[in-house]
């Protein structure tokens, strides 16, 4: 429904009354809470604060030991990388490579570190070819997205994606094709045809 304002007064309003609990569960509810807000900050195009709220929470949890909580501040480093590459999208638009191209290589250093905080989580990988098809290092996205498609089941890869569909590039369509390109040649068909040539 696009009421971000709301999402982030209820975000808010819980952190408010259920930060200081000390009980795990909490945390882990107050802690993913602050994820949704930094999503929703980003949705509503006020992307300085959302980055600024994701390294406010990967530095509060950065002597966080529960798994859960652990998997949240991995979210938090890839929603920092998702904002870098929205400023970038928005100075390609702009025609300012030079400025997109630094924001793009700090956005790719940051989806690689929450992949190294999560390695099983395969959106970290997605968002960091993505990067670096946009840094026009399609070598590199290819390298990253080999080690996607050797994952069994690819249905995630047609799920809704904000940061692809947020400030459109004519790359965006290119990099579609690109993904669907990779898609057909890792059906357990076309492996299996690999396999025996």
């Amino acid at each position: 429904m696009k009421r971000y304002d709301e999402v982030i007064s209820v975000c808010d309003d819980l952190a408010a009354r259920f930060g200081s609990s000390q009980i795990v569960d909490v945390q882990q509810q107050v802690v993913w809470t602050t994820i949704e807000k930094i999503h929703a900050l980003r949705q509503s195009k006020r992307l300085a604060m959302s980055r600024s709220t994701a390294n406010s929470l990967v530095t509060q949890l950065v002597e966080a030991r529960d798994r859960d909580i652990l998997n949240a501040r991995a979210w938090a480093i890839h929603a920092d990388g998702d904002a870098l590459i929205c400023e970038a999208k928005l100075n390609l638009q702009g025609g300012m490579t030079e400025d997109a191209d630094a924001k793009l290589n700090q956005a790719r250093e940051r989806l690689i570190e929450a992949a190294q905080e999560a390695p099983d989580e395969l959106w970290h990988l997605r968002c960091r070819s993505y990067a670096e098809f946009l840094l026009r290092r399609s070598a590199d996205a290819e390298a990253t997205l080999q080690i996607v498609f050797l994952q069994e089941n690819l249905d995630w890869l047609q799920e809704e994606w904000d940061v692809f569909k947020m400030f459109s590039l004519p790359e965006d369509k290119q990099f579609q094709m690109f993904l669907e390109r990779w898609r057909e040649l890792r059906t357990p068909e076309a492996a299996e045809d690999e396999g025996r040539n």
